[in-house]
């Protein structure tokens, strides 16, 4: 049922949307809390600074960590990254996305990256804002989702998590891969009230394998912008890179690498999904509840949950949301398991939209990922 895309399949675009603007300015909430982003010098953003809130609510230069939206969300007066200037990213401890919400212009005439992390010998690779880890060695899996495909456990998909996804709501990267044990591309939304001019680059590429290459999962870069201008790249290099592009107008003649997909951005930019959106939570395993906002940290002492029993364990899980013909998969990732485990849920309650789903599973020997999705079958 779920197989990787090929890597044959992604092409490299040129994008030149040519349209008259209609608003000349699109709302991307931004109140300019965090002030004027112009770094003079190539800079790595530490998002675990970020303090912990609501997204709308004022930054204080750090941004702001969502846990409800799950990302960390900037919002700028203006951007100007130079040419020779490039801005990275240190994960925040739940491994969150990347926003930047701009109320005036923004320059990339430098490189904005959230690449995902390199094949390391010593340590799983991580993913980029957004993205997954890589698997561990050439038995292992990717810890964390596939991505594109919840279930390719041989090589990480990319961003939009779905193919129906394809304006990247929500945002997400893309999974790491098994063997080259690289991380996913990381995710960054640029929402820009006024104009974007990208003569540098945006990159949301897989990590690299240890002969070289990117095999992991490409990331999600979306874009939302009145108009939208330069010659430079959009990259989501990897498998299944997504990149959404949402611009009044557009004179862009620059590449854009990964499936490509474009139209309006409204007055009002959407930046989150809808409250009706369906989406699924993990309550509890073996009894023990989960945490609101877990970590995904996959590091030895830092765990969500310790289960220290390898017997049939019961997962309870939450949905809301889920049409009627809607299906939950349970996934379980060991470290260095050979292969996932994937157990259909049985939906055992439902009230007022909220719906009550059990899986029985047992947990491989070494320290685990458990995620879910909820399905179209």
């Amino acid at each position: 049922m779920f197989r990787p895309r090929p890597l044959h399949a992604f092409l490299t675009l040129t994008l030149a949307l040519v349209g008259g603007s209609a608003f000349g300015q699109v709302n991307v909430f931004s109140d300019g809390s965090d002030g004027a982003f112009r770094p003079t010098q190539s800079v790595v953003i530490d998002l675990g600074l970020a303090r912990t809130g609501r997204w709308n609510q004022p930054g204080d230069g750090n941004g702001v960590y969502d846990p409800v939206q799950w990302a960390v969300v900037f919002k700028f007066t203006e951007v100007n990254i130079p040419a020779g200037v490039t801005v990275r990213f240190k994960n925040h401890p739940s491994k969150a996305p990347v926003v930047f919400l701009v109320s005036g212009d923004a320059v990339i005439a430098g490189s904005l990256n959230v690449d995902g992390g390199d094949y390391n010998p010593a340590v799983l690779a991580e993913g980029g804002p957004g993205g997954f880890f890589g698997g561990r060695t050439p038995t292992g899996i990717p810890i964390t989702p596939g991505g594109g495909h919840f279930g390719a456990d041989r090589g990480g998909q990319g961003g939009g998590y779905s193919s129906a996804n394809t304006r990247i709501l929500p945002l997400i990267g893309g999974g790491g891969s098994t063997s080259s044990e690289a991380g996913g591309g990381g995710a960054v939304l640029i929402a820009v009230a006024r104009q974007l001019s990208v003569t540098g680059s945006v990159r949301a590429r897989s990590g690299v394998r240890q002969s070289g290459g990117y095999v992991a999962g490409g990331g999600g870069i979306r874009i939302v912008c009145d108009r939208l201008v330069g010659t430079g790249a959009i990259d989501t290099s990897g498998s299944g890179g997504r990149v959404r592009i949402e611009a009044n107008s557009s004179s862009f003649t620059g590449s854009a690498v990964g499936s490509v997909t474009s139209g309006l951005p409204g007055a009002d930019a959407v930046l989150w999904p809808d409250q009706t959106a369906p989406r699924v939570t993990v309550v509890s395993v073996d009894g023990v509840a989960v945490p609101a906002d877990p970590n995904n940290t996959m590091a030895a002492g830092a765990t969500d949950l310790r289960i220290d029993k390898q017997v049939p364990l019961k997962i309870v899980i939450e949905g809301r949301n889920l049409p009627a013909d809607w299906k939950v998969e349970v996934r379980i990732a060991g470290e260095r398991a050979g292969d996932a485990t994937r157990i259909q849920a049985t939906k055992t309650g439902e009230q007022g939209g909220v719906s009550t789903w059990e899986a029985t599973v047992t947990m491989p020997p070494t320290f685990s990922s458990v995620t879910v999705r909820a399905y179209k079958p």
